[in-house]
């Protein structure tokens, strides 16, 4: 069955039709008066927080009542009709499951109310949007006499849940990157981050660069932004012509929810380039190298 998404902008027009077909509690013609308090829950919050709340359950009959309550996802189909289901926890719009309730049934007197509390877990990795649910308290009236069958069928009183995930911006620092040797010419600074929020993460970072205790520079990092869920690395080169030495990198990284993180790194600059100091090495061997091969043709010379 093909769905749709439940827009914001049609969600409380798809609310009022769904309290009036299930939050009465009626089945087949037969009706009871049991209430319930809330009759519909508004609810927000980030990965990052539990919602907590309760749903009251009075019984106003003369017959107690056994009450199981349980949470099922609203599922509207191309054609525009509804139902009810668990979706698949890979589906982007399942949100049931996300419920967990205390106690599960319970059994409740004639005059009498019982209060099911419910907590609401917005799983990590949920994007920020709109989802739709609803919580349905199934009954099955008691026989007053104990003796043969109830005389009512089990009936479902359905309280539709709109859950708005909050816009959380989080983004993780998984590591700073920098070569420990490095020639004056393009020294890479390369930076690693997560976005662990429901959000784009727009973060911001910049580099100072020490020689000893005396800061020579300061770079802001280029606009840069990871979507929700990457993992991504950024590169950036320094193209200044320092002179050689050793240097420490400090990195602040700001995520774009008020913290701050902090990485250092130290490295050292050559004073000349790699291409010399390989051609200084390669000249270098090539003179041990013939100082050898002459040592050994004197020893063969006196030898003989």
């Amino acid at each position: 069955m093909e769905r749709i998404k439940i827009k914001t902008k049609y969600f409380l027009l798809l609310f009022l039709p769904l309290f009036l077909t299930v939050g009465s509690l009626s089945a087949w013609g037969v009706e009871t008066k049991l209430k319930v308090n809330p009759n519909q829950l508004f609810l927000s919050g980030s990965p990052f927080a539990s919602v907590t709340g309760s749903l009251t359950l009075e019984n106003p009959s003369p017959s107690p009542l056994t009450v199981h309550i349980y949470a099922q996802d609203i599922i509207q189909t191309l054609g525009g009709e509804v139902s009810y289901g668990l979706l698949p926890e890979s589906d982007r719009y399942a949100c049931a499951r996300w419920f967990s309730f205390d106690p599960i049934e319970a059994l409740i007197p004639p005059q009498k109310s019982v209060e099911f509390r419910y907590t609401l877990k917005i799983p990590e990795g949920t994007q920020a949007n709109n989802y739709a649910a609803i919580i349905f308290i199934e009954t099955k009236p008691q026989n007053s006499e104990g003796k043969g069958p109830s005389l009512s069928v089990s009936q479902r009183l359905g309280v539709p849940v709109k859950i708005t995930v909050e816009r959380v911006t989080a983004g993780k620092l998984n590591y700073f990157k920098l070569p420990k040797l490095a020639d004056t010419h393009n020294i890479s600074f390369v930076i690693n981050i997560s976005n662990i929020g429901t959000t784009i993460l727009r973060p911001k970072a910049k580099i100072e660069i020490f020689k000893g205790n005396k800061k020579i520079t300061e770079i802001n990092w280029p606009y840069f932004e990871v979507g929700f869920k990457e993992t991504k690395d950024f590169e950036y080169l320094w193209e200044k012509t320092p002179i050689g030495g050793f240097y420490k990198a400090k990195l602040t990284f700001w995520d774009g929810s008020g913290q701050e993180v902090l990485k250092e790194a130290s490295f050292f600059i050559f004073p000349f380039t790699y291409s010399f100091l390989c051609l200084l090495i390669a000249i270098i061997s090539l003179l041990v190298y013939k100082k050898y091969r002459q040592k050994t043709k004197s020893s063969k010379t006196k030898q003989k």
